[in-house]
């Protein structure tokens, strides 16, 4: 044929060793009869996977292989078309996918996971067939010799080696295998038969909820979470509120009330909600509600990152000072939250964890926040590490981005309409006059003229670029950044403003050009960093240090570019560091897990001088407390005055910078908006073209996967 597989997919313009070209050679090999066409299959399974997929839809049988390429390798890379793709791979052709499924390369199993009990978790792979509703259930042994389905709890069978068929969906082996443990752990802790339990939080506790929740609010004077209603003063969203007489009836009617009974009478629960909607509330209702029916109750909160475990905590602290609940339930709360990672002490090396199946957890509830970011493999590894009778309580914001892995289980879980998933509507944060509540609103809703608009009108949400006649996209001085909040706009003010603003908004003019755009955005990010790092170092407690990095932040959608997180950084870092790589106020995020230092992917550090030397400093794991680094222990960071939306879920801020490229990009969609907007608690600005954002809120993130349909339909009780 000429070409090899590989190299034909390097004259189209992709690189296969981007796209597990060991591995899917591997599988090939297994395969020797059928291995051009394995090789292609795994290639576009990886290809989707690194995008976010779990799988990919199974075109039919008579479907040939090339059919299945041309829909997917046309999807993802410009500039190439099907006509390309059929004519590249014409030697395929003729290779049927019903022919890979005679040959073994695909396994076909017809079916979705059905509800199983704790005890049958370890030793049962349940499938149903989701279409018809009835039920097979296969021993684990006989199914992972038969038809590759392995093992529970055996973590040598997530390499991958087997393409899977299952209900019009292909997968490889491993993803498949995590969905699997994802729904069957939702399964198992949400059907009437889990609430048969012996915790004795399922049955006479529920009884005493309201009078708990009361209890609560009579003791914290009706306020909810953050304590907060927002309005436009000065151009930021204000903080404070006085409490309302009618907040008792409005938590029972916006869902704190449910949020609570669910995770009493289930021993799994989703709330799930926008910024202030009063998930951290809810959850520390429904613990007071436990503790005193079970004071023993052994209780662990977690998160996907170091920085969302931090902001966790901060969140309950400031909650527990307004509810004050009885001293017995506060000292069994946990003073500190942990990652994911370090809760089931993850060996990456070994490919292991210490706690799974066969060494579960020691903990009766597990309460997970920013669970939208868990990707499907690391929420496979906690449902395997979870014993049969732990309650597992999930919270987020299923609006959000998805994981930056494989899976939006989330968001697949929170669509589930069930008893055990509870949607809180109302925001305490942002009543109906907030400008960045009304933005999130109409963000949501896809209507990006709309919120253009609201930008373009808006105070404390507003634009700062690309094209402005006079003024800076970040207007403070280091006294009003020192106050507390600081008194900060992103603002169109004068008519001169105005007006160039809304020059924006119909793209970039002729005469200004990438460079000059790219000028003019840096000096306005130095003007809100300049100020922010001469307080940075002008503060000498080191806590408080931290605590100021979350006055202002820049985001970006992209990396790289001159748009991008990455050049933004080192231009920021050209400006401050004197030519050195570590200075004074550099603040830092680690890009890697370090198991030996406990420094985790996201976590931020701030770097310092002590005793007359540079050290970073990171948040303790107790309240109040820092842990110092040395610069050369840290091999696996970058500079953090800019960071991509992604890395920074978890986190909020007073003030946001929002930074769009000057030209289309697939990551470019509606969650991201929305999750740059909701970092922001009091000004939110948008550098980009009103072209660029409508296109943004019309374009949303769709993960394929058969999560959803696995998922049992819980009856209410």
């Amino acid at each position: 044929m000429g070409y090899s597989n590989k190299q034909i997919l390097q004259k189209l313009g992709l690189n296969p060793e981007d796209l597990d070209h060991a591995s899917c050679s591997l599988l090939a090999r297994l395969y020797p009869d059928a291995a051009d066409a394995v090789y292609m299959v795994g290639m576009v399974l990886s290809l989707r996977q690194r995008e976010g997929a779990i799988a990919i839809p199974w075109p039919g049988d008579g479907a040939s292989i090339t059919d299945l390429l041309a829909a997917h390798l046309a999807a993802i890379k410009s500039g190439l078309t099907a006509k390309n793709i059929r004519t590249a791979f014409a030697h395929l052709d003729r290779v049927k996918l019903i022919d890979l499924v005679r040959c073994g390369a695909v396994v076909r199993v017809d079916g979705t996971v059905k509800a199983v009990t704790g005890d049958d978790v370890a030793g049962t792979a349940a499938l149903a067939n989701s279409a018809t509703g009835t039920t097979v259930s296969v021993d684990a042994a006989a199914a992972s010799s038969a038809s590759g389905y392995p093992r529970p709890g055996d973590s040598s069978t997530d390499a991958d080696g087997v393409i899977i068929l299952d209900g019009g969906r292909l997968y490889l082996r491993r993803f498949w295998r995590y969905e699997l443990d994802v729904a069957a752990m939702v399964n198992s802790r949400s059907l009437p038969e889990a609430l048969k339990s012996s915790d004795g939080l399922g049955d006479k506790s529920s009884q005493n909820v309201n009078k708990h929740r009361s209890e609560s609010l009579l003791e914290s004077g009706g306020r909810s979470d953050d304590n907060v209603l927002g309005s436009v003063q000065n151009g930021r969203e204000s903080t404070e509120r006085e409490p309302s007489a009618r907040d008792q009836t409005d938590l029972e009617q916006t869902g704190q009330d449910q949020a609570v009974q669910a995770g009493l009478t289930y021993r799994f629960a989703v709330i799930t909600g926008g910024p202030g909607t009063g998930k951290t509330h809810s959850v520390l209702m429904l613990l007071t509600a436990m503790l005193t029916r079970r004071p023993d109750l052994r209780i662990v909160l977690c998160a996907p990152t170091g920085k969302a475990a931090a902001r966790m905590m901060e969140s309950i602290q400031a909650n527990l000072e307004r509810i004050r609940p009885p001293q017995h339930v506060r000292a069994a709360i946990p003073t500190a939250a942990s990652t994911i990672h370090r809760l089931i002490r993850w060996n990456p090396a070994r490919g292991k964890s210490v706690y799974d199946a066969l060494n579960p957890l020691p903990y009766d509830v597990v309460i997970l926040d920013e669970a939208s970011m868990v990707d499907a493999a690391l929420m496979a590894r906690l449902a395997r590490a979870l014993r049969p009778e732990t309650r597992l309580i999930l919270l987020g914001d299923k609006d959000q981005l998805s994981s930056v892995e494989a899976g939006s289980v989330f968001a697949d879980i929170a669509s589930n309409q069930a008893p055990n998933v509870v949607r809180l509507t109302k925001s305490w944060r942002f009543d109906e006059h907030s400008e960045i509540g009304a933005l999130a609103r109409t963000i949501n809703a896809g209507a990006g003229v709309a919120a253009w608009n609201l930008l373009e009108q808006g105070k404390a949400v507003t634009i700062a670029g690309p094209v402005r006649a006079t003024g800076s996209a970040y207007r403070t001085a280091s006294s009003d950044m020192t106050s507390s909040p600081p008194e900060t706009r992103v603002g169109v003010g004068a008519a001169a403003e105005r007006d160039a603003a809304q020059k924006a908004s119909r793209g970039f003019s002729k005469d200004d050009s990438t460079a000059r755009g790219k000028e003019a955005l840096y000096r306005r990010i130095r003007d809100g960093v300049e100020p922010l790092f001469t307080l940075l170092n002008g503060q000498e407690d080191h806590v408080q240090a931290l605590g100021l990095l979350q006055r202002f932040q820049v985001l970006t959608a992209l990396r790289v570019g001159p748009y991008g997180s990455v050049q933004i950084n080192a231009a920021m870092d050209q400006q401050l560091s004197n030519g050195k790589e570590w200075y004074a106020g550099r603040p830092v995020m680690a890009t890697a897990n370090n198991y030996e230092l406990e420094i985790y992917n996201g976590d931020i550090g701030l770097t310092r001088f002590i005793d007359g030397r540079l050290m970073v400093a990171f948040a303790g794991t107790e309240p109040d407390s820092v842990r110092w680094i040395a610069p050369a222990q840290l091999k696996s960071v970058s500079t953090a005055w800019a960071l991509t939306v992604h890395k920074s879920q978890g986190s909020e801020y007073d003030n946001v910078l929002l930074v769009l490229p000057d030209k289309w990009s697939p990551v470019l969609s509606r969650e991201l908006a929305y999750t740059a907007l909701t970092r922001s608690r009091q000004v939110f600005a948008v550098w980009g073209t009103g072209e660029l954002w409508t296109r943004m809120l019309a374009s949303q993130v769709e993960r394929f996967s058969g999560l959803a349909d696995r998922l049992a339909q819980i009856p209410s009780t």
